[in-house]
């Protein structure tokens, strides 16, 4: 078994573009993409990102433009988002378990003159969502990556390509450099809609150059199962696995069975997830027999992990590494070294790296000291340029003197071992995933017999978090658990949806009239600890 390396020094650029054409010069004929039995090497890559880039730039796309990506991580997508970064133009990656009214949100906000789009995923059929997009922005160019093309009138990917009048392009363009924005990445506000995040270039690829140099498999080849539209599959995985020359091993979806016989059939060498999809790995039939020694380092963020999860691990990969991510710090800022302390691993974040300056501060932004809780707040070059068009919310984002609040409550220790509380805004995590509950009462409300929403959140031993709705109905209605549930299927992401829905004759309020939240959270708590 090849044994990973502690001192490696991956080339010191700041655009996507130029590892791409650098790993193509040097190891062209290695594996950069694998999707089923494809195989793209990164000299293949190089040439469709190209091809890619100048039928762009032949088709107007100018440089700050935005094209999006309705897919499941397919090797187009990722062909897509460095085919844009080498002109400087903006890439929106759009989750396709969004419903209709999110996808419709993502286009409305970022504007992108072309989507690129699948018809059908899974058994998911996307034509009537296509169609509709395109008939509310008619300048849409819709370019379908496979199936049918007449629904939504679109053009195929096939022949978007093969664009005949082709001029000569050095890539990538001079114009770009590191300071330049890439990435729109969604992320849900506490005012229910999603606000995209714009990252810049030298952000999304200083996350892999940090971190690889702590710590590289050998080879590097990594799973991938994220959406498209979360930075951990942007930039913790593919941008990562570029960085480092690795392979970058891609799945539609998540799927435990699935990620296990990749892990073997791949020999896969860094395997990550969030702590929900590790418990499912552990949890099914076969993990215990699928030969996992390929593994040398199992990351995950999102959430904490359980100690009894980390044993039996821990029992199975030699080494194990957590850190401290967001959308807006375009990947990690703290990380735990890989190592074998599974008290440490299953209660801190690790420590901050290198470019990360950090203050842990009351509610006046006092700075606390060391064992005492405050909020995290951050500054460095990895932060966001901007909520795209939303200066208010970009600035309440950001302290008076320039920090990035992330309303994380934390503490550290001596040693510098940051260890999270809890978080101050009402955000939750199911699954690994952002959830705001006025996004969800929003969506709720537009129910026909809904009168009063109010959504909380409760711990779950699988998913870390989960949605507990409460709900008054208006007279004469006839709402019930399974038709709410069935509702929000059409308006809602799965993992958005509450996992129980209470409908009571009144909601508690407090003396101002609002909802009483804490009674609901408290009542959703006793639920859930009498049902386990």
């Amino acid at each position: 078994m090849s044994q990973p390396s502690f001192n490696f020094k991956p080339p010191q650029f700041d655009r996507a573009y130029d590892y791409l054409y650098h790993y193509a010069q040097t190891q062209g004929e290695k594996i950069a993409l694998v999707y089923g039995d494809e195989r793209i090497s990164y000299e293949d890559l190089k040439h469709r990102v190209d091809t890619l880039a100048t039928a762009l730039l032949e088709r107007g796309l100018q440089s700050g433009e935005r094209i999006a990506c309705l897919s499941a991580p397919h090797p187009e997508c990722i062909q897509l988002m460095l085919a844009s970064m080498a002109i400087g133009a903006i890439w929106v990656g759009i989750n396709p378990r969004y419903q209709l009214a999110e996808m419709q949100h993502v286009i409305d906000d970022a504007r992108p003159k072309f989507l690129f789009s699948r018809s059908q995923m899974g058994k998911r059929d996307y034509r009537e969502e296509l169609t509709a997009l395109k008939e509310n922005h008619p300048d849409l160019q819709l370019v379908i990556l496979n199936g049918d093309l007449k629904a939504a009138n679109g053009q195929s990917f096939t022949d978007f390509c093969e664009h005949k009048n082709r001029t000569n392009q050095y890539l990538p363009l001079d114009s770009i450099d590191g300071e330049s924005p890439c990435l729109i990445v969604y992320t849900s506000g506490t005012t229910g809609k999603p606000k995209g995040a714009l990252l810049k270039q030298s952000a999304c690829v200083r996350h892999g150059k940090l971190s690889l140099a702590q710590f590289k498999p050998e080879p590097l080849k990594v799973i991938n199962y994220y959406p498209v539209n979360h930075v951990a599959g942007i930039v913790a995985n593919s941008i990562y696995t570029l960085v480092g020359g690795g392979c970058n091993v891609l799945m539609e979806q998540f799927n435990p069975a699935k990620a296990l016989e990749t892990i073997e059939k791949e020999s896969i060498t860094q395997w990550g997830g969030i702590p929900t999809m590790l418990q499912l790995c552990v949890a099914h039939e076969d993990f215990s027999k699928r030969d996992l020694s390929s593994v040398q380092l199992l990351s995950w963020g999102g959430s904490a992990a359980p100690q009894t999860l980390l044993q039996t691990l821990s029992e199975r990969v030699p080494y194990l590494s957590t850190l401290y991510a967001a959308t807006e710090t375009t990947g990690g800022t703290f990380i735990m070294p890989p190592n074998r302390d599974l008290d440490l691993l299953a209660q801190s974040v690790g420590q901050a790296m290198n470019d990360v300056e950090y203050r842990l501060v009351d509610e006046q932004d006092n700075v606390v000291s060391d064992g005492n809780v405050g909020e995290l707040q951050l500054k460095g070059p990895f932060c966001m340029l901007e909520y795209w068009g939303q200066e208010e919310a970009t600035r309440d984002t950001y302290s008076k003197d320039g920090w990035l609040k992330t309303g994380d409550l934390a503490k550290q220790d001596n040693n510098g071992n940051l260890f999270l509380i809890g978080r101050s805004k009402e955000m939750y995590k199911s699954g690994g995933f952002n959830v705001y509950p006025r996004e969800v009462e929003q969506a709720i409300e537009d129910i026909d017999g809904v009168d009063m929403i109010a959504v909380v959140s409760v711990p779950d031993e699988l998913y870390g978090e989960v949605g507990h709705a409460y709900i008054t109905s208006k007279a004469n209605s006839q709402l019930s658990e399974e038709s709410l549930r069935e509702d929000c299927r059409q308006r809602l992401a799965n993992y958005k949806i509450p996992k129980a829905f209470h409908l009571l004759n009144h909601l508690p309020l407090l003396a101002n009239g609002k909802i009483d939240k804490k009674q609901l959270q408290a009542n959703a708590r006793a639920i859930a600890e009498h049902s386990s």
